[in-house]
């Protein structure tokens, strides 16, 4: 993906590589050191960044839904590669393809389609600005689907924070190490990602038989997404429900990670769970990192806020 002259080429996935450099981390490095200059800074526009799939994304096999996002930290200046659960990485190899390389800095603030092998540039000025969550529902609603998985960033990554986060399916964080504000830099609010076709595997009933052998019947239910019960929300293919839906009564937003939370509750030593969901939530929208300590702090600066407008409301009253 060229985004200065808005053009896209698709290039084969050398087989050397895909034996050399086995899944979509050491894919995504691999492109990354392709043609290195070490005279480019992380957010210069001839930085390149690599979305980048393994062999198994799409299939049944479990907690294989992982999508690789790399490029130079604009933290520290070396290489990073972190990894985005959800639905991105399957949805990218049901529109056919395995990775995505994304070079030079787009005019105006531009969001990328890519859908059953065709790629196209929207313009995203109306999105500028908007937090996370609005951003990908407005593109859904755009590209008049709700099954499209958007990667996208917040204010922080516009603002090229160097710890911007990218986030995917609303809750879903990715590139802690500043990634988000790679795409900003690049004027790239968001990646959409919609296919219709499939991963085809060479002996399906023995592939079934493996997967069965170590995770039993459940795997065979509703295509592999078989670990949403009531009030959990897993990623593609994972039989670990691993974020809480929100009921609304707290926040509007979809689903909280329970690990996020978990964490907060070990690390800080509290558990206010109306502060934590949406002191979470507030770090989603903006493209903060949800680490225990940043969690912290948004709750307390809520919990100020909070209290701040009820005594402000009081005294009106009283007066």
């Amino acid at each position: 993906m060229d985004l200065t002259h808005r053009k896209a080429s698709e290039e084969p996935l050398p087989v050397e590589w895909q034996i050399e450099y086995l899944g979509g981390r050491g894919l995504a490095y691999r492109y990354l050191l392709d043609g290195l200059n070490r005279e480019v800074g992380p957010l210069d526009p001839e930085c390149k960044m690599v979305l980048m799939v393994g062999p198994l994304a799409g299939t049944l096999v479990p907690t294989s839904s992982w999508m690789a996002v790399a490029a130079q930290s604009p933290a520290n200046g070396k290489f990073a590669c972190d990894m985005v659960g959800g639905g991105a990485a399957a949805e990218l190899k049901f529109a056919g393809y395995d990775g995505i390389i994304i070079s030079g800095k787009a005019a105006v603030p531009t969001f990328l389609y890519v859908t059953d092998q065709r790629i196209t540039f929207e313009r995203a000025n109306t999105l500028w600005g908007t937090g996370a969550q609005e951003a990908e529902r407005a593109i859904q609603e755009k590209k008049w689907t709700y099954r499209a998985r958007v990667l996208v960033i917040g204010p922080d990554g516009e603002k090229l924070a160097p710890s911007a986060c990218l986030t995917s399916d609303g809750r879903r964080q990715g590139g802690k190490v500043g990634l988000g504000a790679v795409m900003g830099s690049k004027n790239l609010k968001a990646v959409a990602l919609r296919g219709h076709g499939g991963v085809r595997v060479a002996d399906m009933p023995g592939f079934l038989d493996f997967i069965l052998e170590y995770w039993g019947e459940g795997a065979r239910e509703n295509r592999g997404r078989w670990a949403r019960a009531e009030g959990e929300a897993a990623c593609v293919s994972c039989p670990t429900g691993c974020g809480y839906l929100s009921d609304g009564e707290v926040s509007d937003f979809p689903a909280n990670e329970a690990a996020t939370i978990w964490d907060s509750l070990a690390v800080c030593r509290l558990w206010r769970p109306p502060l934590d969901i949406l002191a979470e939530a507030f770090c989603r929208v903006t493209g903060v990192p949800t680490t225990p300590e940043v969690l912290r702090q948004a709750g307390e600066r809520i919990e100020t806020l909070e209290r701040l407008l009820t005594d402000s409301t009081m005294a009106g009253r009283r007066g």
